[in-house]
């Protein structure tokens, strides 16, 4: 299951493509369905717990901690990024 969202952003057409697992999101890959439209794209994978999927191009997983405070965001060839969402400690 998927959902594809058109929209500009400074005269750029962007896709957002909402899918469910990676199944849907391979068809951006090399042979699938929209390769030979979208060559620059990038898969969000948010989500709670460590990704079973091994990394891949283009995939960043974010995974946020039990009180979404803070999140962790990977991706292949990178450095792990650790990011502070919301403090509450005003």
């Amino acid at each position: 299951m998927y959902c594809l969202v058109n929209f500009h952003i400074h005269g750029h057409v962007q896709l957002v493509a909402i899918c469910k697992g990676w199944r849907g999101c391979c068809r951006f890959e090399a042979g699938g369905t929209y390769h030979e439209l979208i060559q620059d794209f990038a898969v969000l994978d948010f989500r709670t717990s460590l990704p079973r999927t091994p990394a891949k191009e283009h995939l960043y997983h974010i995974i946020f901690d039990q009180d979404y405070k803070m999140a962790i965001i990977t991706t292949l060839n990178q450095a792990s990024q650790t990011v502070q969402l919301r403090d509450d400690t005003v």
